[in-house]
């Protein structure tokens, strides 16, 4: 199963309403969306892959209070530290966001995380 998917399960049990990249107009708060950023292409010296994945994925929390974004990404990173499918870790600490153009205005905890999985 492709590592997406496996982060999809391992963030829809912390936040049902999680999107990739983004969410749909309307959608109620909480609500977290994830991105791909890339990460480290790995082979052998001989040009052939290897059987795992090295990802970078941005993970943004997004509530109605600043409070609760900060809650929401904490919860988030303790399920992905303790996933059984893959091997997670925060590659920082989450900065805040806000989004002020919406009302009520929606509150965010982004954080990036590296995951190394099966190929």
């Amino acid at each position: 199963m492709p590592v997406e998917s496996d982060l999809l399960a391992v963030l829809q049990a912390q936040c049902p309403r999680t999107f990739p990249d983004f969410a749909p107009a309307g959608t109620a708060c909480p609500l977290v969306t994830f991105s791909h950023m890339g990460g480290t292409s790995l082979g052998y010296v001989d040009n052939t892959v290897t059987d795992k994945r090295h990802s970078m994925f941005q993970v943004s929390a997004w509530a109605n209070t600043r409070r609760e974004s900060i809650e929401l990404i904490r919860a988030i990173e303790t399920a992905l530290r303790a996933s059984l499918v893959f091997t997670a870790r925060p590659e920082d600490e989450p900065f805040a966001a806000v989004e002020q153009d919406i009302q009520p205005p929606r509150y965010g905890a982004i954080q990036t995380f590296e995951i190394w999985s099966s190929r």
